[in-house]
């Protein structure tokens, strides 16, 4: 059971009950209530003044867990949630058919959602194992001010095999379907179409022992059948050399794509109005999806039982990445007037290369260090398209080239505990959603961030727990919105936690 409180109304709770059922049966059940205050609004002119980002939430949570096995080495699982979150939205750019047309909408809305799992899983004997997994969720979200609605219904089904072959291969095969309903009540501005979608899946990989305890070989791929694009390949390989017992050496490759959202094939975003039409963003139904070929390489070295560290290296090729494109002529609406629209378009290639560094110290038995660093250089061009906006600088600086992290553990007696984590992110550039069609940007710069938390556990049995984020500035801008949403920066804040097990 755990219970926390915060500045500005921050709230947290769950509890947790679990027995023994049976001779080889558990379960569980939980509920938890949180609430999070409104952020900061980067901009209070685009409202009556108030600096409030709207943007509080309010979340209930109930969820249970059975699971058991039987003699004959089988073993099941079947869990489920039940949730049902309020939200404030503050809706903007909110534009409307009549001046002043740019507008700002105090909204919110209520999400509800449900889901449940089950699991078997069999051992057959000899190196081999069935695992059947079934997955239902549903899902609402209503606005309540406008009359969006969307409604997600998921079936998942999931099949995997795994068995030994001989000494040197080990075998994983799997098939999986997921049927996916949507159903929306859109507003103008927000327009989707329905869908109900199906996805057929299946995969193989293969783990093959070169040289017993030293070299790894891996080979797979995923077929994937979507309603969006057809039938995707994706397959990757890994190789992996054990020279001594303290280091490892690996590297691989792997196709990856990503399919089309419901915006990008049939939805529309309305960017803007004015006298007379529109501006918008809409879908292409021949929109295809982006490809990545991923190549990585990495060293790990524990150098001593205190000591680790890790270097990655990798480089991605892009194909096929979507460009915005003006339309050559707007088109006449009745009951809207003229909409001038852009499009999603396949129309960019390019690369990103960069590394991966941590190293894990404990320089005492009180005392532990983790620092992590990350460089990430991104090279994208776009197709010579008629009408096409600059897509490829929108991605290029969204991304920080530079992040830094440093955390460490002091144990200050056998009962206290104090944690700091120091974060550096290097400064990025996001769309201004204040735009008609995205070519304003909004700079966010590099910042550093600082936590701490301090746990006395004065039995076995109790916790107690002071925490602060972002202690250095009273609030910080992190992320933009890339078409609807107002910029909010993330405050200060302190808040107390205690947890009792029994």
């Amino acid at each position: 059971m755990r219970v926390g409180m915060g500045n500005e109304g921050m709230f947290t709770s769950a509890a947790r009950y679990g027995a023994k059922l049976g001779e080889d049966t558990f379960g569980r059940v939980s509920i938890a209530f949180d609430s999070y205050p409104s952020n900061t609004l980067l901009n209070p002119d685009i409202t009556t003044g108030s600096k409030d980002g709207n943007d509080s939430s309010r979340t209930g949570q109930a969820g249970f867990r059975f699971e058991g096995k039987n003699s004959s080495h089988g073993e099941w699982t079947l869990q489920g949630d039940l949730l049902r979150n309020k939200e404030e939205n503050l809706v903007f750019p909110y534009w409307l058919d009549h001046p002043p047309y740019l507008s700002s909408l105090y909204d919110s809305a209520t999400i509800t959602r449900g889901n449940l799992l089950a699991r078997w899983h069999q051992e057959l004997g000899k190196g081999r194992a069935l695992t059947v997994q079934s997955y239902l969720d549903l899902s609402n979200y209503e606005a309540e001010k406008t009359p969006f609605e969307q409604e997600f219904k998921t079936l998942d089904l999931d099949l995997q095999y795994e068995t030994l072959v001989g000494d040197q291969h080990n075998f994983v095969l799997g098939a999986g379907f997921r049927q996916t309903e949507i159903d929306f009540t859109s507003i103008d501005l927000l327009e989707f179409s329905d869908r109900d979608d199906s996805l057929y899946s299946a995969f193989i990989q293969d783990e093959i022992n070169l040289v017993p305890n030293t070299l790894w070989l891996t080979l797979g791929s995923k077929y994937e059948h979507n309603d969006y694009t057809g039938s995707e390949w994706q397959p990757s390989g890994k190789l992996l050399w054990k020279p001594r017992p303290h280091h490892s050496l690996w590297a691989s490759v792997a196709r990856a794509v990503r399919t089309p959202t419901v915006l990008e094939q049939s939805g529309r975003v309305t960017m803007g109005t004015f006298p007379g039409g529109r501006a918008s963003l809409q879908g292409t139904s021949g929109f295809d999806s982006e490809k990545l070929v991923a190549y990585e390489a990495g060293y790990r070295w524990q150098v001593n039982p205190t000591l680790s560290c890790d270097l990655a290296f990798f480089y991605n090729n892009y194909d096929d990445l979507y460009v915005l494109v003006l339309a050559p002529q707007p088109v006449f609406e009745p009951g809207s007037g003229w909409n001038y629209y852009a499009q999603f378009r396949n129309g960019m290639d390019g690369s990103s290369y960069g590394l991966e560094a941590a190293l894990d110290w404990k320089a005492a038995y009180w005392l532990a260090f983790h620092l992590s660093y990350s460089w990430l250089q991104l090279n994208l061009s776009q197709a010579d398209l008629p009408g096409a906006l600059d897509t490829d600088l929108y991605f290029e600086n969204l991304s920080p080239a530079h992040q830094l992290s440093l955390r460490s553990s002091i144990s200050l007696s056998r009962s206290l505990e104090l944690n700091l984590w120091l974060r550096y992110t290097d400064q990025i550039i996001s769309r201004d959603s204040t735009d008609l069609i995205g070519a304003a940007e909004l700079e966010i710069d590099g910042h550093t961030t600082f936590n701490a938390n301090i746990i006395w556990t004065p039995t076995p049995n109790l916790e107690l727990m002071l925490s602060g984020q972002n202690l250095f500035d009273s609030s910080t801008l992190e992320y933009g919105m890339e078409y609807l949403g107002a910029p909010t920066e993330i405050d200060r804040s302190i808040y107390g936690k205690v947890t009792w097990r029994f």
